[in-house]
């Protein structure tokens, strides 16, 4: 089908997602969610380039989990352009997604569901996700660090 076959897996994908409640508690806040995806990372991207929330690093010290409601074709193009620019906060009742920051995350739904992380099963919910500030040392070349403002201010005068 050539070019069309992208948009025919999307569509044939879209029609078996299902929403599902899920209850979320983030640094002690507690929200019910229906939800037909529920992402968590402390990145700023998923799943080949996907935003989880525009402000987010990976060395910020905190998750940010990012949910989208169950969407019509209209809502869910919206939804893609939020899902750029949102910070955690910012979520009206009628935005699609909702996004919300913290360093301990805790999942329950109702029957065990599928976690996974990077497209593997790892667990099953309740699921708790939290940071552990300083666990482990990475070591990276310096091309890999993003300059902080001071860093930014010198490179910028020589």
């Amino acid at each position: 089908l050539g070019v069309l076959a992208y948009p025919l897996s999307v569509l044939r994908a879209l029609r078996s997602i299902h929403a599902f409640r899920v209850q979320v508690m983030c640094d002690g806040r507690a929200r019910l969610l229906r939800t037909i995806q529920l992402s968590i990372g402390n990145g700023r991207h998923f799943g080949g380039g996907m935003t989880v929330a525009a402000p987010a690093r990976i060395d910020d010290g905190s998750f940010f989990l990012c949910s989208v409601r169950p969407l019509g074709w209209r809502e869910g193009l919206r939804a893609l352009t939020r899902l750029s620019s949102l910070r955690a906060g910012e979520f009206t009742a009628c935005d699609p997604v909702y996004v919300e920051q913290g360093r301990r995350i805790e999942v329950r739904t109702r029957v065990p569901m599928a976690v996974s992380a990077d497209g593997e099963l790892v667990a099953h919910t309740p699921a708790v996700f939290e940071l552990l500030a300083g666990a482990i040392e990475v070591f990276v070349p310096p091309a890999y660090l993003m300059p902080t403002g001071e860093e930014e201010a010198h490179v910028a005068q020589g």
